[in-house]
Protein backbone atom coordinates (compact mmCIF):
# COMPACT_ATOMS: atom_id res chain seq x y z
CA UNK A 1 0.00 0.00 0.00
CA UNK A 2 1.03 3.60 -0.49
CA UNK A 3 -0.22 7.28 -0.78
CA UNK A 4 -0.79 8.80 -4.29
CA UNK A 5 1.18 11.24 -6.16
CA UNK A 6 -0.12 12.54 -9.55
CA UNK A 7 1.02 14.90 -12.06
CA UNK A 8 0.60 16.15 -15.69
CA UNK A 9 -2.45 17.98 -16.97
CA UNK A 10 -4.54 19.56 -13.83
CA UNK A 11 -7.43 21.01 -16.04
CA UNK A 12 -10.33 18.85 -13.59
CA UNK A 13 -8.40 18.77 -10.27
CA UNK A 14 -6.79 15.18 -11.26
CA UNK A 15 -3.43 16.29 -9.99
CA UNK A 16 -4.66 18.34 -7.07
CA UNK A 17 -7.10 16.24 -5.81
CA UNK A 18 -5.97 12.94 -5.18
CA UNK A 19 -7.28 11.68 -1.91
CA UNK A 20 -4.88 11.40 1.28
CA UNK A 21 -4.60 7.87 2.44
CA UNK A 22 -3.03 4.35 1.94
CA UNK A 23 -3.95 2.65 -1.46
CA UNK A 24 -3.55 -0.81 -3.02
CA UNK A 25 -4.46 0.18 -6.96
CA UNK A 26 -4.99 3.30 -8.85
CA UNK A 27 -6.38 3.85 -12.74
CA UNK A 28 -5.62 7.25 -14.63
CA UNK A 29 -8.93 7.79 -17.40
CA UNK A 30 -8.66 10.60 -19.31
CA UNK A 31 -9.71 13.51 -17.30
CA UNK A 32 -10.21 11.93 -13.62
CA UNK A 33 -8.68 9.11 -11.61
CA UNK A 34 -9.47 6.62 -9.57
CA UNK A 35 -7.98 4.40 -6.80
CA UNK A 36 -8.42 1.18 -4.45
CA UNK A 37 -7.83 1.00 -1.14
CA UNK A 38 -7.57 -2.15 1.49
CA UNK A 39 -10.65 -2.24 2.71
CA UNK A 40 -11.91 -2.13 -0.90
CA UNK A 41 -13.20 0.87 -1.18
CA UNK A 42 -13.01 3.15 -4.18
CA UNK A 43 -11.95 7.21 -4.20
CA UNK A 44 -12.31 9.03 -7.61
CA UNK A 45 -11.16 12.52 -8.35
CA UNK A 46 -10.97 14.56 -11.38
CA UNK A 47 -13.85 15.31 -14.24
CA UNK A 48 -17.01 14.58 -13.16
CA UNK A 49 -19.42 15.85 -15.75
CA UNK A 50 -21.30 12.40 -15.57
CA UNK A 51 -20.42 10.56 -12.21
CA UNK A 52 -17.30 8.91 -13.20
CA UNK A 53 -15.99 10.05 -10.39
CA UNK A 54 -18.08 10.63 -7.50
CA UNK A 55 -17.38 12.99 -4.54
CA UNK A 56 -18.53 10.04 -2.21
CA UNK A 57 -16.53 6.64 -2.07
CA UNK A 58 -17.99 3.60 -3.11
CA UNK A 59 -17.24 1.01 -0.90
CA UNK A 60 -17.81 -2.02 -3.12
CA UNK A 61 -15.66 -3.89 -2.03
CA UNK A 62 -14.17 -4.17 -5.02
CA UNK A 63 -10.88 -6.24 -6.19
CA UNK A 64 -10.28 -3.90 -9.41
CA UNK A 65 -10.63 -0.50 -10.63
CA UNK A 66 -10.32 0.79 -14.02
CA UNK A 67 -10.87 4.75 -14.99
CA UNK A 68 -11.88 5.00 -18.56
CA UNK A 69 -12.28 8.35 -20.29
CA UNK A 70 -16.18 9.85 -19.09
CA UNK A 71 -17.18 5.87 -16.73
CA UNK A 72 -14.76 4.03 -14.86
CA UNK A 73 -15.58 0.45 -14.16
CA UNK A 74 -14.24 -1.80 -10.79
CA UNK A 75 -14.94 -5.48 -10.54
CA UNK A 76 -16.70 -6.47 -6.75
CA UNK A 77 -15.60 -8.89 -4.49
CA UNK A 78 -18.14 -11.55 -5.76
CA UNK A 79 -16.58 -11.49 -9.07
CA UNK A 80 -19.46 -9.46 -10.84
CA UNK A 81 -18.80 -6.00 -12.87
CA UNK A 82 -19.79 -2.62 -11.98
CA UNK A 83 -19.56 0.22 -13.72
CA UNK A 84 -20.61 3.88 -13.56
CA UNK A 85 -20.82 7.30 -15.13
CA UNK A 86 -22.08 8.55 -18.95
CA UNK A 87 -23.98 5.74 -20.26
CA UNK A 88 -24.48 6.40 -23.82
CA UNK A 89 -24.15 2.71 -25.77
CA UNK A 90 -24.46 1.04 -22.60
CA UNK A 91 -21.11 1.15 -21.30
CA UNK A 92 -22.75 0.66 -18.05
CA UNK A 93 -24.48 -2.43 -18.64
CA UNK A 94 -24.18 -5.18 -15.98
CA UNK A 95 -22.48 -8.27 -17.27
CA UNK A 96 -23.74 -11.46 -16.42
CA UNK A 97 -21.42 -13.96 -14.48
CA UNK A 98 -18.41 -12.95 -13.32
CA UNK A 99 -14.69 -12.41 -13.81
CA UNK A 100 -11.42 -12.47 -12.58
CA UNK A 101 -10.13 -9.12 -14.36
CA UNK A 102 -11.79 -5.96 -16.38
CA UNK A 103 -10.58 -3.15 -17.94
CA UNK A 104 -12.51 0.18 -19.52
CA UNK A 105 -11.22 2.07 -22.16
CA UNK A 106 -12.60 5.36 -23.63
CA UNK A 107 -15.82 4.36 -24.36
CA UNK A 108 -16.27 0.67 -24.25
CA UNK A 109 -14.74 -1.88 -21.57
CA UNK A 110 -14.19 -5.37 -21.30
CA UNK A 111 -13.89 -8.13 -18.80
CA UNK A 112 -12.25 -11.62 -18.86
CA UNK A 113 -13.76 -14.89 -16.93
CA UNK A 114 -11.90 -17.62 -14.90
CA UNK A 115 -12.19 -19.74 -18.60
CA UNK A 116 -10.51 -17.22 -20.61
CA UNK A 117 -13.50 -16.44 -22.38
CA UNK A 118 -13.64 -12.51 -23.24
CA UNK A 119 -16.35 -10.03 -22.92
CA UNK A 120 -16.59 -6.48 -24.42
CA UNK A 121 -19.60 -3.79 -23.98
CA UNK A 122 -20.42 -0.05 -24.68
CA UNK A 123 -20.02 1.65 -27.78
CA UNK A 124 -19.46 -1.19 -30.33
CA UNK A 125 -18.54 1.10 -33.42
CA UNK A 126 -15.11 0.30 -35.56
CA UNK A 127 -15.67 -3.62 -33.91
CA UNK A 128 -13.71 -2.62 -30.80
CA UNK A 129 -15.88 -5.07 -28.55
CA UNK A 130 -16.13 -7.51 -31.01
CA UNK A 131 -14.32 -10.49 -29.55
CA UNK A 132 -11.52 -12.39 -31.51
CA UNK A 133 -12.78 -15.87 -30.81
CA UNK A 134 -10.33 -17.75 -28.09
CA UNK A 135 -9.42 -17.75 -24.70
CA UNK A 136 -6.77 -15.01 -23.27
CA UNK A 137 -4.88 -14.43 -19.97
CA UNK A 138 -4.73 -10.70 -19.76
CA UNK A 139 -7.15 -8.00 -21.57
CA UNK A 140 -6.76 -4.27 -22.66
CA UNK A 141 -9.25 -1.80 -23.73
CA UNK A 142 -7.87 1.08 -25.30
CA UNK A 143 -9.81 3.97 -27.04
CA UNK A 144 -11.01 2.27 -30.13
CA UNK A 145 -9.73 -1.14 -30.26
CA UNK A 146 -9.17 -3.90 -27.48
CA UNK A 147 -5.97 -6.31 -27.55
CA UNK A 148 -5.72 -9.52 -25.08
CA UNK A 149 -3.18 -12.23 -24.25
CA UNK A 150 -3.83 -15.74 -25.84
CA UNK A 151 -3.73 -18.56 -23.46
CA UNK A 152 -0.72 -19.72 -26.02
CA UNK A 153 0.91 -15.95 -25.24
CA UNK A 154 0.57 -14.97 -28.62
CA UNK A 155 -1.83 -11.44 -28.81
CA UNK A 156 -5.07 -10.86 -30.55
CA UNK A 157 -6.69 -7.57 -31.62
CA UNK A 158 -9.60 -6.54 -33.19
CA UNK A 159 -11.24 -3.10 -33.36
CA UNK A 160 -9.91 -0.20 -35.74
CA UNK A 161 -7.03 -0.62 -37.23
CA UNK A 162 -6.31 3.03 -39.43
CA UNK A 163 -2.64 3.09 -38.16
CA UNK A 164 -2.05 -0.64 -38.02
CA UNK A 165 -2.82 -0.70 -34.07
CA UNK A 166 -4.73 -3.82 -34.29
CA UNK A 167 -2.22 -6.10 -37.18
CA UNK A 168 -0.28 -8.42 -34.90
CA UNK A 169 0.64 -10.96 -37.44
CA UNK A 170 4.49 -9.74 -37.79
CA UNK A 171 4.89 -10.10 -33.63
CA UNK A 172 6.95 -13.20 -32.21
CA UNK A 173 7.67 -14.48 -29.16
CA UNK A 174 5.59 -15.13 -25.87
CA UNK A 175 3.95 -12.06 -24.18
CA UNK A 176 3.05 -11.38 -20.25
CA UNK A 177 1.57 -8.05 -20.58
CA UNK A 178 -0.20 -6.22 -23.36
CA UNK A 179 -1.63 -2.33 -23.42
CA UNK A 180 -4.05 -0.88 -25.35
CA UNK A 181 -3.02 3.24 -26.17
CA UNK A 182 -5.04 5.43 -28.58
CA UNK A 183 -3.97 4.25 -31.45
CA UNK A 184 -1.19 1.78 -30.91
CA UNK A 185 -0.23 -1.17 -28.36
CA UNK A 186 2.23 -2.14 -26.52
CA UNK A 187 3.34 -5.51 -25.05
CA UNK A 188 6.12 -7.24 -23.24
CA UNK A 189 7.62 -10.89 -23.88
CA UNK A 190 8.68 -13.30 -21.13
CA UNK A 191 12.34 -12.13 -21.83
CA UNK A 192 11.58 -8.48 -21.14
CA UNK A 193 11.83 -7.16 -24.53
CA UNK A 194 8.47 -4.53 -25.21
CA UNK A 195 7.17 -4.32 -28.50
CA UNK A 196 4.83 -1.54 -30.08
CA UNK A 197 2.92 -1.09 -33.21
CA UNK A 198 0.75 1.03 -34.75
CA UNK A 199 0.88 5.01 -34.53
CA UNK A 200 4.35 6.43 -34.03
CA UNK A 201 4.58 9.88 -34.71
CA UNK A 202 6.32 10.46 -31.73
CA UNK A 203 8.08 8.04 -31.47
CA UNK A 204 5.20 6.48 -28.78
CA UNK A 205 5.51 3.06 -30.63
CA UNK A 206 8.96 1.86 -31.59
CA UNK A 207 9.17 -1.72 -32.97
CA UNK A 208 11.25 -2.94 -29.94
CA UNK A 209 12.90 -1.76 -26.67
CA UNK A 210 15.13 -4.40 -24.49
CA UNK A 211 15.19 -4.45 -21.22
Amino acid sequence: TGTIDCWGDNTHNQVSNAPPGAFTAISAGTNHACALNSAGAVSCWGRNNYDQAPTTPRTGPYTAISAGEDHTCGLLSTGASDCWGRNTSNRLQAQTGTFTALDAGAAHACARRASGAVVCWGVSSLGRTMVTAGTYSAVSAGTTHTCAITSTGSIACWGWNAFGQTSTSTLTGTYTAVSAGGNFSCGITNTGTIACWGLNTNGQAPPTRSP
